[in-house]
């Protein structure tokens, strides 16, 4: 519950009711309730800082506490001179207060303190005894259980809305963990649609795309011949690898197979010849750099102990991909469908071992960047499992690293480094 607000306006209303009594006539028991008033309330609320235990009602220092309280307004009550029953109306605000607050935990020790300074006072007050009728004793009772049956039923109320706060606030701590979670599960890309619509469906839209296929070579063999620790970390520092170089390069990665993994670049919403040969530029430098970033791994293996040189090989395809959600009910999954994908698989199946295989397609888009048109190779037929005889480039120089290990210029040719250690 707000405690200050509720508690300035308590003591505010008893303030004025001092403040009015100053006014008939000045005596020192008033000015020390007004101090009081004054006071008290910020006192309180500095305290609560201090000590944290007085945040909650029903600690043991929170019922001294409040207590406390209690005698010390009633006894100001009675030093400022208020009549008896102005000094039991105070105490029964006092009690609903304290049982809306704190419930049985903290009526019981104030209500013993209010009752035991009204007896105190009450027998100071002349012809009390003719004054308590039977009537005037029920509708005191009744005045005094109403106010109390609405204290008990604010307390319940507040306590099962605290309740739903904490559990509120549990909930929304555990959701924002498993969202932190479950997006390193998924594309970069699709982080952002996730987020500003969750419950959308992004339908599968078709998109011109550039795809590439990477395939670490010998993957059998490497499972065989590496404890499992081993193994968990050259796969996940290659994965590493792979999503740093492609998000570099702008692409995403859509998705890893163990020893495989597949990047693609689509086409800016323009569709322009220009950014479509842009694309694939890029698709193609992510498979150029994979040559020395390798070798950066193995050297940062290697200073661990851990004799590792992979060596992979890829295929790259230029065409229409079907982008979006796919799959239905409980599960989806974001992902490219198509034809180039397909090829892109197959190509790297056919590759030799450090070499990069091109489509025809993919090759048009890269002959429209000069240092890349450099290195294509003649167009070669070969015959692709479930294509039959395609026309298909090698991108050289996938493999043409010097001596002392600095690439060659066409893998750094926009001057950032390449991931070393991941």
């Amino acid at each position: 519950m707000p405690d200050l607000p509720f508690r300035l306006l308590g003591y505010g209303g008893l303030g004025g009711v001092a403040a009015m009594s100053l006014m008939a006539g000045s005596q020192p028991g008033l000015w020390l309730l007004l101090g009081h008033t004054l006071v008290w309330p910020w006192l309180w609320s500095w305290a609560r800082q201090r000590w944290p235990d007085l945040r909650i009602p029903q600690t043991n220092l929170s019922v001294l506490v409040h207590a406390g309280e209690s005698l010390l307004v009633m006894v100001l009550v009675a030093v400022a001179g208020f009549a008896f029953w102005l000094s039991l109306a105070v105490g029964l605000l006092l009690l609903s207060a304290v049982t809306a607050l704190g419930g049985l935990r903290l009526f019981v020790p104030c209500m013993l303190v209010v009752v035991a300074v009204l007896i105190v006072q009450g027998r100071a007050v002349p012809g009390m005894s003719v004054e308590l009728t039977a009537a005037t004793i029920a509708s005191g009772l009744l005045v005094f259980g109403f106010q109390l049956g609405l204290a008990f039923v604010s307390f319940r109320q507040a306590q099962r809305l605290n309740g739903h706060r904490h559990r509120a606030i549990s909930e929304s701590s555990t959701l924002r963990h498993q969202n932190a979670r479950l997006e390193r599960y998924l594309p970069e890309v699709l982080r952002p649609l996730v987020s500003e619509r969750p419950s959308w469906v992004n339908r599968p839209t078709d998109h011109f795309t550039t795809v590439a296929f990477i395939d670490i070579v010998g993957f059998t063999e490497l499972v065989a011949s590496k404890h499992l620790a081993e193994l968990v970390d050259v796969v996940n520092d290659f994965i590493s690898m792979m999503g740093a170089l492609t998000e570099r390069r702008g692409g995403i990665l859509s998705k890893f197979l163990g020893d495989g993994v597949l990047i693609y670049f689509p086409e800016p919403d323009n569709g322009a010849i220009a950014d479509r040969s842009e694309a694939a530029a890029q698709c193609a430098r992510v498979c150029l750099d994979l040559q020395p970033g390798l070798l950066g791994l193995a050297d940062c293996w290697l200073k661990h102990g851990l004799v590792v040189n992979l060596h992979t090989r890829a295929g790259i395809a230029s065409g229409y991909c079907a982008i979006g959600d796919w799959g239905g009910g409980a599960r989806l999954d974001y992902t490219l469908i198509g034809s180039p994908v397909n090829l892109a698989s197959r190509l790297q199946a056919e590759a030799v071992t450090g070499g990069i295989l091109v489509s025809a397609a993919a090759a048009a888009l890269l002959r429209e960047i000069p240092p890349l048109a450099d290195r294509l190779s003649a167009a070669q037929e070969r015959h692709i499992k479930g294509f039959g005889v395609c026309m298909v480039h090698e991108l050289c120089g996938s493999a043409k690293v010097r001596a002392n290990g600095a690439p060659d210029p066409i893998y750094a040719d926009d001057g950032q480094d390449i991931p070393q250690s991941l």
